[in-house]
């Protein structure tokens, strides 16, 4: 259950939380850290002394690390390589923003509603959609390679065009990148990737780590799906059943399979996520943007466009953000300096 009331909303947010309540509601979340009750922590700069608390109330938190040693006596935020480290807005202004994004409203409204700057608007957005960029693809390594034996997967490419091919030549256009993807007709799962270029080499590499060895891959007739169930195919290390094509060329969406009668070759499943997918890719057209903006659409898809109530969403965000985080325990008795202090601030980029 949420720890939320089921008709939290945007109007009625400012009834039900303050910055006390939304401070210790972050601290459920693991988003801040919550004051130690011991003093085991050992200074980082001079090594010797403790670290002690002091009550702050010009910071998000409330309070301040103080090195104990007469002759440190280093001041360290709590909140150091957090979100909230280079932040200046209230913790109830973050709440809303995030709940503004978890209702997917746009930018512009977050800045007339809630009188921010562009650049506050902006960098807040920008890191929900990293959150969002993480989770997703954390949530495929998980996953794992999709299909399985006798099972279906559908594979095609997304090319990220202007809309009637009209002014200049986006970024992406000019260097030529794509999104390439498969969705298991069974199971429902899927994977995609912003890839270079559509040749053999990237595609067929994606294809051997991505989908279970005794799959069935449906296709359209692209040229670079030739012999992916040959011998070429087998050397390269792709262990499948069976490749069926749809070509499209020739106005076949949907034709019978010669390995399974009576069951259907189609890629429209693939094609339809594709197609609502680029709806939410903007028109700045380069490679962080749209990767930005492609993950945000899936992490939607997977998590929050199934849940109704606004409540609901912002508690799976909120626990996503708190994972990626990942805060120590305010239980945890190490002699060491906390690892949210001390680590380097994580790369967004979710090595695969």
């Amino acid at each position: 259950m949420a720890p939320f009331p089921d008709d939290l909303g945007l109007d009625t947010l400012r009834y039900y939380f303050d910055d006390k309540k939304v401070r210790k509601l972050f601290q459920r979340y693991k988003l801040i850290p919550k004051k130690p009750k011991n003093q085991q922590i050992i200074c980082p700069t001079c090594g010797t002394g403790r670290l002690g608390t002091e009550k702050r109330n010009d910071n998000v938190v409330g309070w301040r690390y103080r090195c104990l040693n007469r002759e440190c006596k280093k001041v360290i935020a709590p909140t150091k390589n957090t979100f909230f480290s280079q932040g200046h807005l209230s913790l109830y202004e973050s709440l809303a923003i995030f709940m503004y994004y978890v209702q997917n409203c746009s930018l512009k409204l977050v800045i007339q509603n809630m009188h921010l700057g562009t650049e506050a608007a902006v960098n807040y957005y920008n890191f929900c959609k990293e959150i969002c960029m993480w989770q997703f693809r954390k949530m495929m390594k998980d996953d794992g390679p999709i299909g399985g034996k006798g099972l279906h997967v559908e594979i095609d490419e997304c090319y990220i065009r202007r809309k009637g091919n009209k002014g200049r030549l986006t970024k992406m256009e000019e260097r030529q990148w794509k999104i390439f993807g498969g969705l298991c007709a069974e199971t429902g799962q899927y994977f995609a990737f912003l890839v270079p270029k559509c040749t053999k080499k990237v595609l067929w590499r994606i294809i051997r780590d991505w989908i279970r060895p005794g799959s069935i891959i449906h296709s359209d007739g692209a040229a670079v799906y030739n012999e992916l169930s040959g011998e070429e195919g087998k050397q390269f290390g792709i262990k499948i059943m069976g490749h069926e094509v749809v070509v499209h060329r020739t106005g076949q969406y949907v034709a019978e399979s010669d390995l399974e009668p009576g069951h259907q070759i189609t890629t429209n499943r693939i094609e339809n996520l594709w197609k609502y997918a680029k709806r939410h890719i903007s028109g700045q057209g380069t490679k962080k943007s749209v990767k930005k903006d492609l993950y945000k659409y899936l992490y939607f898809r997977q998590y929050l466009n199934q849940l109704d109530k606004p409540a609901d969403r912002l508690n799976i965000f909120l626990k996503h953000v708190g994972n990626f985080f990942s805060l120590p325990l305010e239980e945890e008795k190490e002699r060491n300096y906390p690892q949210y202090i001390v680590k380097i601030s994580r790369k967004i980029e979710y090595k695969l």
